[in-house]
């Protein structure tokens, strides 16, 4: 007889989900932050193009050197007497370029943390300082609206350009030519400059706010500004000296910071409303978004990816490395979904042959999943029958609704209403209780007549259970709360 009864059916409900892009998890792999405390907000990041890519952190009075694999503290350099901005390694990582409160621009060996230039032309706070793509100039941006380059053997400014009208903020350096730089400040204005020429700019774009970010995209034929909450994508060459590509404001508050990633093909936003966003630069899409505890005052990423640092308001450095092993083994199974099997590929691109008696070989093909037209066979197996199942197989109407009660699964107890209405015994499995078996049926109908998924059947419910029940309620406090509530429902309901 047990082999001809069918099992309860229970009806599933769509689960609403979205499907993690490849973006996404990649994005997701760093993982584990580590939040280190500063003694005040660090106010710059800034990575070492060179293997191992250490990077260099300014805050306060100091500038500290960290190691970019384990993220602790290598270098302090203290030779500051003020406050130290913008400090930047150059493309070696061996000499570092700073400027301060009092306006000193300083060039030091990271080495030795001694001070081989210092430069003191500048009026007022330097605020930013880049190196030239070749490395053999220095450039600064100040409080006193000037812009200085530097020649390093003569300890002098070769040149001083001063069409900015409020502070000068932000600097880029071209990654193609180093003549020419542009330059981002509180006048609301980028403007591009070529050391070649002995006077004025070559080209002005008009922000729209403040600006507190700029750099170069790939060859340096495209720029970036930031300031207010919108970031700006500007064409150099194109349209007539200067062209607006896009506008992307997808932050609440004032973006304060701008990163690109080591490919070149994503940029990385910081901003108050303590949102990082992440640019595809081929569509100036949002592909993914990371929230920090208090606002974003500087961010950088690692040249090889390897790792994200970010600096907030409330003086902390988070910083984020990539679990490569997880990468890895994320590849070799995408690898297998696409149907090639994880490990060497061989010169016709497939996989390369594995060598017997290694654990890859022994390995094998346990990652390896259903392509997109195979065929997916199910395994039959056999499942024990519910104990709510088997007292309706039995015919013990009430002992199957008391089990299915029990399970605390709504959509089970659906399915044995719907079962119980189908068989004409609705009114037997709820008939014959005193108060203590009453009480689980009434706290059921009272949790759930409002959830629209059940309402429409347990409205006959609630009907029969007060029809049949109201003589019952005064015996138990607990039934007539419950009743209550009940009632008080169904008339709102209705």
């Amino acid at each position: 007889m047990s082999s001809s009864y069918k099992r309860l059916t229970i009806k599933r409900f769509p689960r609403v989900q979205e499907r993690e892009t490849a973006e996404a998890r990649y994005w997701r792999n760093f993982t584990n932050p580590e939040v280190q405390t500063h003694n005040a907000p660090v106010s710059c990041i800034h990575f070492s193009a060179t293997a191992p890519h250490d990077f260099a952190v300014t805050c306060s009075t100091h500038v500290s050197l960290h190691a970019a694999a384990t993220g602790r503290q290598i270098r302090s350099v203290g030779r500051f007497d003020h406050v130290a901005h913008s400090a930047q390694l150059r493309s070696d990582g061996k000499l570092m370029g700073t400027g301060d409160h009092t306006g000193t621009v300083k060039v030091i060996d990271v080495k030795t943390k001694g001070i081989l230039r210092a430069f003191r032309e500048h009026k007022a706070p330097t605020r930013v300082v880049r190196w030239s793509c070749d490395g053999l100039q220095l450039a600064s941006g100040s409080d006193d609206k000037t812009l200085r380059l530097w020649d390093l053997p003569t300890s002098t400014a070769v040149q001083v350009r001063q069409g900015h009208a409020d502070y000068v903020r932000a600097l880029a350096a071209s990654p193609s030519s180093p003549d020419t730089w542009i330059s981002g400040s509180y006048d609301h204005t980028v403007k591009m400059w070529d050391t070649r020429q002995p006077k004025g700019n070559v080209l002005e774009l008009s922000h729209g706010a403040p600006v507190e970010a700029c750099l170069f995209l790939g060859g340096g034929g495209l720029c970036v500004s930031a300031g207010g909450n919108e970031v700006k994508v500007w064409d150099l060459l194109g349209g007539g000296g200067g062209r607006l590509l896009h506008t992307l404001a997808n932050h609440q508050k004032t973006v304060t910071c701008l990163a690109l990633d080591g490919t070149g093909s994503r940029l990385l936003t910081g901003g108050l409303d303590r949102h990082v966003k992440i640019y595809n630069l081929e569509n100036f899409k949002v592909v993914h978004m990371l929230k920090y505890q208090a606002p974003v005052l500087a961010l950088a990423l690692a040249p090889d990816n390897s790792s994200l640092v970010a600096a907030t308001t409330d003086r902390a450095l988070t910083i984020r490395r990539r679990d490569l092993r997880h990468a890895a083994a994320l590849a070799e199974r995408e690898m297998a979904k696409s149907g090639r099997i994880g490990g060497p590929v061989g010169s016709d691109g497939g996989p390369r042959s594995v060598r017997t008696g290694t654990a890859r070989y022994f390995n094998r093909g346990k990652t390896e999943g259903a392509g997109e037209g195979d065929v997916k066979v199910a395994a039959r197996r056999s499942r024990a029958i519910a104990s709510y199942d088997e007292s309706l197989r039995k015919f013990r109407f009430r002992e199957a609704l008391d089990r299915g009660l029990a399970t605390g699964s709504p959509l089970v107890v659906a399915a044995l209403l719907e079962a119980l209405r189908e068989r004409g015994a609705l009114e037997k499995a709820l008939s014959g209780r005193d108060a203590a078996g009453l009480e689980p049926v009434v706290a059921y109908l009272a949790k759930h007549l409002t959830n629209p998924r059940h309402t429409e059947q347990l409205i006959a419910v609630t009907s029969s259970v007060l029809d049949m029940y109201g003589d019952v309620v005064a015996s138990s406090p607990k039934a007539l709360g419950l009743f209550a509530k009940l009632r008080a429902q169904q008339t709102q309901g209705n």
